[in-house]
């Protein structure tokens, strides 16, 4: 009886394992064990981001966000500059969340681009979700960069 109680007793604090190195803390009402290794999101928002962006924003900026024009910098013939890149190529990764979410609630028009505003459209988690596939794009390096430069970095 006392092996079956030890035995018992080392599984459970086995399994309640404590939260992987490098995993970030993701906020409230998502757990760490769910967030992807060294990101701020979760595989499942990824997902979602995924099949958001397709519906919303992949005819501008292209499959994968890689783009739709060789050089997104140059102006077109009406003066407004081509979506971007948002595969960790361009600027993307310049901005926090809170900047990267406003572009996409309030639209690029004001930056000079052709970007609609969504925030009628989508919600915010929508947003989030979106915002979780892009940076999911961004090759380690840029994401490290990224997260070092605006305090996203894994604890």
């Amino acid at each position: 009886m006392k092996y079956l109680i030890c035995l018992l007793t080392a599984l459970l604090l086995t399994s309640c394992g404590q939260q992987e190195e490098g995993s970030l803390s993701t906020g409230p009402g998502q757990l760490p064990s769910e967030t992807v290794k060294h990101r701020w999101y979760t595989q499942k928002q990824v997902n979602t981001g995924q099949v958001i962006f397709n519906e919303h924003c992949l005819v501008c900026h292209g499959a994968d966000g890689k783009g739709t024009v060789q050089d997104w910098q140059t102006p077109l013939s009406n003066g407004k500059y081509p979506p971007p890149p948002l595969n960790g190529s361009a600027h993307t990764w310049h901005h926090d969340l809170p900047v990267l979410r406003r572009v996409i609630t309030e639209g690029g028009q004001r930056l000079g681009g052709t970007m609609p505003a969504m925030g009628g459209v989508l919600t915010e988690t929508e947003i989030d979700n979106i915002l979780a596939y892009i940076t999911s794009l961004w090759p380690d390096e840029v994401y490290q960069r990224w997260a070092s430069r605006f305090g996203y970095e894994k604890n």
